[in-house]
């Protein structure tokens, strides 16, 4: 682990960050100096301040909005990168990304064996022997070696504050696997452990080409991807495979009997011998009602309109129909094909290229944006610096991971970020699209948006641990972190088909006034502005 030195200014408490974290972080407390003039002005300038230094450090933890309510605001240099980051604790309401050029993460809320006194004191050793860098994936082996210490868990997160989390499906399996034994820290970094609650960002979308289910609908299910032409020359749109399934709720006891019998009888099954089918005859399987867990045979139409996209034909997920999202899901993707599809086009201010963007760089930190396509092409008045906020937002890598089925040999890989003003419900925006790059610079799109996490210090329902470390203003929406599933290589290999999208500047010497009559001598000319 890396060392860190704290800026003092008198005598204070340790952070509780600090201690039930088990990281050494600098914390930088809050200062009298009015080096920045009064506080409006200092509020004020440090929001356009462009880089930090050692003098302004502790003026950015006072006066920037991000922190001037914060109880503890630390600062963590990544071991590997050498790079700072700012660092807030669980439940932290922080409407921005960065502060200074400084990246902020919000310290994700875990539990550990250590807050249980002695209850659970068997150690065993580190599964990953070999420091993890937080700026590259879990490799192949290292899946292996996680599942092998943890044969209860579903998946795993690693967060930019170094740390990694350990992921269960139920409270009972995490605390099942304590009594086992849990490692002091996963590949060096500090590990933590939590019931994963994930949900799929499928509802009401306030930007962007919103899609539903029938026609003339306003009941909202996702937004539209890309158009893509596959390596068989098929063209097709894609959309979040969970925007047309049932979504189940979280499992009782009834649906795990439910699912238990239902792969029992297709066990059974596979023992039967198939019907001989006569000659011409051919089995036809019926549409899928609207709240199966298939998306096949769905249709999608523009939310609030008669226009049909087409048919999905084409899936890359099998939904459990008895247990919560994400169980089934390995790209949470589908496919829309059909006559004519619509064009798509990338909203203003974003110049998109058509080719994929590299996860590696999207890991290793470049920067993203998160934005909305569309299909309706509004050319006219359409000028350079003209930026929707409502479908362009700057985005901040949080994390990466994996989630594993507990009987499955495979696992589905992800990428967490979080944008601004995160504490924004981002339900309906499954599908957005996930680029490397930056607003009025050349864009690559990297994936969709598939679902979000919540920011707690504790599960619903739980007593709190110590009220007294409670950061003011707890009732305040929790942030959310969005997250999007690794793309198939079939996804990868297609071209991506974006309309061509003609920009204009109209400068205000331009003169756009009607001709004027020359025959007037004398007469003065202006050109209209407007």
């Amino acid at each position: 682990m890396a060392t860190y030195s704290c800026v003092q200014e008198h005598p204070r408490p340790v952070s509780q960050i600090i201690q039930y974290r088990g990281r050494q972080l600098r914390q930088v407390h809050r200062t009298t100096s009015t080096l920045w003039g009064s506080r409006s002005v200092a509020e004020a300038r440090a929001l356009i301040e462009p880089q930090i230094t050692q003098e302004n450090e502790q003026l950015f933890r006072t006066y920037h909005p991000a922190f001037s309510s914060q109880r503890a605001v630390c600062v963590l240099t990544q071991k590997d990168s050498g790079k700072d980051i700012w660092v807030v604790p669980e439940n932290s309401h922080v409407p921005f990304i960065k502060a200074g050029g400084r990246e902020i993460h919000i310290q994700p809320a875990f539990e550990s064996p250590v807050d249980h006194d002695m209850q659970y004191c068997n150690i065993i050793s580190d599964p990953i022997r070999r420091d993890v860098d937080v700026r590259q994936a879990f490799t192949p082996e290292d899946i292996k070696c996680l599942r092998a210490a943890f044969p209860r868990s579903i998946g795993a997160f690693i967060y930019q504050v170094e740390c990694v989390v350990i992921l269960f499906s139920r409270r009972d399996d995490m605390l099942h696997t304590w009594n086992f034994g849990t490692p002091p820290t996963v590949g060096r970094l500090t590990v933590g452990y939590t019931v994963l609650a994930m949900q799929p960002s499928a509802a009401t979308a306030e930007s962007g080409q919103q899609l539903a289910r029938m026609s003339n609908a306003y009941e909202v299910c996702g937004v539209l991807g890309l158009k893509i032409r596959l390596p068989d020359h098929t063209e097709a749109i894609t959309v979040p495979t969970h925007a047309f399934v049932r979504l189940p709720g979280p499992p009782t006891f009834f649906t795990r009997v439910a699912s238990f019998y239902k792969r029992v009888t297709q066990s059974l099954t596979r023992f039967q011998i198939p019907l001989r089918l006569q000659n011409r005859e051919v089995e036809v399987s019926t549409t899928p009602s609207p709240l199966s867990s298939s998306p096949i045979g769905k249709q999608c139409w523009l939310a609030g309109t008669n226009r049909r996209v087409g048919l999905i034909t084409r899936t890359y997920d099998d939904p459990s129909s008895t247990y919560p999202y994400p169980s089934g899901y390995r790209h949470d993707l589908s496919l829309i094909t059909g006559d004519n599809l619509i064009d798509i086009h990338p909203p203003k201010g974003i110049e998109m290229v058509p080719e994929w963007a590299s996860y590696k760089d999207a890991i290793q930190g470049a920067p993203m944006i998160a934005c909305v396509f569309d299909y309706i092409n509004n050319e006219h008045g359409r000028l350079l610096g003209d930026i929707p906020n409502e479908q362009i937002r700057a985005a901040l890598l949080e994390g990466h991971g994996h989630i594993w089925i507990q009987n499955a040999v495979d696992s589905s890989a992800s990428i967490l970020w979080r944008t601004d003003e995160d504490q924004v419900d981002a339900r309906g925006f499954s599908g957005s699209v996930l680029c490397i790059g930056r607003v009025h610079e050349k864009c690559r799109p990297l994936l969709f948006q598939n679902f979000q996490l919540k920011i707690t210090v504790w599960p619903d329902g739980e007593c709190q641990r110590n009220s007294a470390d409670l950061p003011p203003g707890l009732n305040h929406p929790n942030p959310m972190i969005k997250g999007g599933f690794i793309l198939p290589d079939e996804i990868r290999t297609a071209k991506i088909l974006l309309r061509s999208v003609r920009r204009q500047r109209q400068n205000l010497s331009d003169p756009v006034s009607s001709e004027i009559d020359q025959t007037v001598p004398n007469r003065k000319q202006f050109s209209d502005p407007f």
